[in-house]
């Protein structure tokens, strides 16, 4: 029987699957236990060059109308007072052009008539008919020491000796509510494998149901009172879980000095497996694949500046040129598709900085990259596949392009050495060329510090040439789109070079002045890479003008204080910008350059604990417990938007940086690609849900589950910054 006709034959032949598996039996405190049921039987995800025919998912679908009666529920010993649901789906498939299959997990929350106490047991059964397979009774024993709640988030790796220790406390069961803890409660730090207590506290109320965490009217991100225990003076290394009376235990966790090393490490390999055009294999990796986007492409005289075609170039909207290309190869990737984007631009500065900030932190072979050995720490070596992107692109003339751009989505089936879309050139753009003299002229006093002169002189010129190139190619209404480019451009080669023509340009093209201004106002204004740029700059600069650093310097202040500010209104002390939406990885991921530079320039403590909280929630300090790096911790995403994986052996690479919940808004496409097609499956309704739950596994879903390459390089630079010097 073809797997079509036998999948059809098994979906028909219910009642027998009309039922869940229940998966596990939890506490949540000592008035509240979760049950979980998961209709998920089979999936079949298809093949390297196969269809949509290709994937499939059956299901034994629960009896929900039961599942939300209190007398389906016999309770050995006690009574039960309420029932209440949350419904999820995963592990979805794209069946149609319009639609999904998908499966769906159900978590069950029964209100206890009494507290448990430490010690009982507790017997729960259901009717054999509402589960398809596993048991229909189960039993837990109630031990605060030893019985994990998912109400307590902690850092899955853990905490540094001598830095702020916070685990938060807070739970929303679905059409429950809120569950309510009481300040004061006490906590204990138990060691791991004893379960002796080395540190005992109390929890106290940080951020109330009734509180906003967003100035974009998305409320309170837990839709629950939330708590915190702030175990800080704990500086004693070794593995502990966080145990609060009345509730349970963490996931365990370390505190030493190395605990940020392995997430950063993983982060930034995320990114090696991002990189275009090169063959991945052992030694470097197990997440092997052939080299890509290799061949011809047809150069276009369209510039992204302008516009880009980042879901497909309809040809009427360019023209070409009649050359084809065979140099646009290298760079990164995104994981849904293959096109260039212009952020792109902005990695190889950001990881740039983050070497200068703490260069002892980073070294040849860290990350086991192709280019080890070579003498150069290999964050600069992952800063240089980007640059040496835009050297090898660009033109004798000086020009650089974005890169290339396809005809369409990606094809069913095809990954990226498969891809069989017709791919187009953007044509030279001032914008693009002054961010690659940026970068390129970033790269210059790296490489002498390394004595690496002729490599320096080499990128050097090349960035001079591609700035002169840029002020020689505007075209009317330019101005505007070029101007942030160019300072930071002006900024980095007067770094380069000690050319006071530089700084003066930089001066005047900088919008700061007084060291008042804003550096940056979406979507018109970003000067961040150049004010840190001229931040940074050394006292023996030559031609320096301290003054005009100064100004900037307090201008860089001044923006990270905006971060302190909203981690200060935040139950898990996310730093992000308050006036934000909670979108696109702001509630997953971390983007701290700014208060990273920050605490380089004033020592101020304030930042570098800010940095922790940011890494600390990225590491599981949230309320759905996730590290939102995959591969990460004791729970990580799974179905991820990286395409080039989905049919892997392995699975899905590890240090994906997915991008997480997304708030609610009614505004929400729901096309089977959009934020909204995943909300009509879930219950309660979404707007009830909790910003920082609305996150679900559904591969098809780039707003929340598409692994963006600039994305991991802005939580793997925070991670390094945290990490110990070698």
């Amino acid at each position: 029987m073809r797997k079509a006709a036998l999948v059809a034959a098994i979906l028909t032949a219910a009642p027998a699957l009309r039922a869940a598996e229940w998966k596990s039996l939890e506490v949540v405190n000592d008035r509240t236990i979760c049950l979980t049921f998961d209709d998920l039987v089979s999936v079949d995800y298809g093949k390297i060059g196969g269809g949509m025919a290709d994937q499939r998912v059956v299901t034994a679908p629960m009896d929900l109308t039961r599942a939300d009666d209190v007398a389906t529920y016999a309770i050995e010993g006690d009574g039960i007072t309420a029932v209440g649901r949350k419904t999820v789906p995963h592990a979805f498939v794209r069946f149609n052009k319009y639609s999904t299959q998908n499966a769906f997990q159900h978590s069950i929350y029964l209100s206890l008539a009494e507290p448990l106490k430490p010690g009982a047991t507790l017997k729960v059964s259901v009717p054999v008919d509402l589960v398809t397979g596993g048991p229909s009774t189960m039993s837990l024993t109630f031990d605060p020491a030893r019985s994990r709640s998912e109400a307590i988030h902690v850092n899955q790796f853990g905490y540094l000796p001598g830095a702020v220790k916070f685990a938060q406390l807070s739970y929303w069961a679905g059409s429950l509510g809120g569950l309510p803890f009481v300040d004061g409660t006490p906590f204990h730090i138990l060691d791991k494998a004893t379960r002796r207590s080395i540190f005992d506290g109390a929890i106290h109320l940080r951020v109330p149901a009734s509180v906003s965490e967003s100035g974009c009217g998305e409320g309170n991100y837990a839709h629950a009172d939330q708590f915190e225990a702030d175990f800080s003076a704990i500086r004693t290394p070794g593995s502990y879980v966080l145990s609060i009376d009345g509730v349970g235990c963490s996931y365990p966790f370390d505190i030493n000095d190395a605990v940020f090393t392995t997430p950063f490490v993983t982060t930034m390999r995320g990114m090696l497996h991002q990189r275009c055009g090169i063959e991945l294999k052992e030694p470097f990796t197990a997440w092997d694949h052939p080299a890509c986007h290799l061949g011809p492409k047809l150069q276009t005289d369209h510039r992204y500046m302008d516009r880009p075609f980042s879901d497909g170039g309809n040809p009427k909207n360019f023209k070409l040129t009649g050359e084809t290309r065979t140099d646009v190869w290298g760079g990164w990737h995104d994981a849904a598709d293959w096109d260039r984007e212009g952020n792109h631009s902005d990695i190889p500065a950001r990881l740039l900085i983050a070497f200068q900030l703490t260069p002892d932190h980073y070294f040849d072979g860290q990350l086991n990259l192709p280019e080890r050995g070579d003498g150069i720490p290999d964050i600069v070596n992952e800063a240089m596949w980007g640059i040496d992107f835009g050297k090898r692109m660009q033109t004798k003339d000086g020009g650089v392009s974005v890169g290339f751009f396809e005809s369409g989505v990606p094809k069913d089936g095809e990954v990226a050495w498969t891809d069989s879309l017709t791919q187009y050139v953007y044509a030279n753009e001032p914008v693009a060329t002054y961010k690659y003299a940026a970068n390129a002229a970033h790269l210059v006093p790296i490489l002498r510090q390394l004595h690496k002169t002729q490599q320096a002189n080499e990128y050097l010129a090349s960035a001079k040439l591609a700035f002169d190139w840029a002020g020689q190619n505007m075209r009317p209404g330019d101005e505007p789109k070029v101007l942030d480019g160019r300072c930071h451009a002006e900024a980095a080669l007067f770094l380069a070079t000690g050319e006071k023509n530089y700084q003066d340009k930089c001066i005047e093209d900088c919008v700061v002045k007084t060291g008042w201004e804003n550096l940056a106002a979406w979507p018109k204004l970003d000067q961040t890479m150049a004010a840190w740029t001229i931040a940074l700059a050394p006292d023996d600069t030559p031609n320096l003008d301290k003054a005009f650093r100064e100004r900037v310097r307090a201008a860089v202040l001044r923006h990270a204080d905006a971060n302190i500010t909203s981690s200060a209104k935040r139950g898990n002390r996310n730093s992000f910008n308050y006036w934000f939406n909670l979108n696109w990885g702001r509630g997953s991921q971390t983007d701290d350059i700014a208060l990273m530079v920050a605490h380089k320039l004033s020592g101020n403590a304030k930042y570098y604990d800010a940095i922790v909280n940011d890494c600390n929630a990225t590491l599981g300090s949230n309320p759905l417990n996730m590290t939102w790096i995959t591969g990460l911790g004791d729970r990580s995403p799974h179905e991820v938007m990286q395409m080039n994986y989905w049919w892997h052996p392995r699975g899905i690479n590890p240090g994906i940086a997915t991008p997480g919940p997304f708030a609610y808004n009614k505004w929400a496409g729901t096309g089977v690609w959009q934020i909204g097609y995943t909300w009509k499956f879930i219950y309660p309704r979404p707007e009830q849900w909790p910003p920082l739950e609305l996150w679900f596994e559904n591969r098809l879903c780039p707003p929340t589950n598409e692994g963006v390459v600039e994305t991991e390089s802005k939580t793997a630079v925070s991670l390094g910054y945290l990490i110990p010097a070698r």
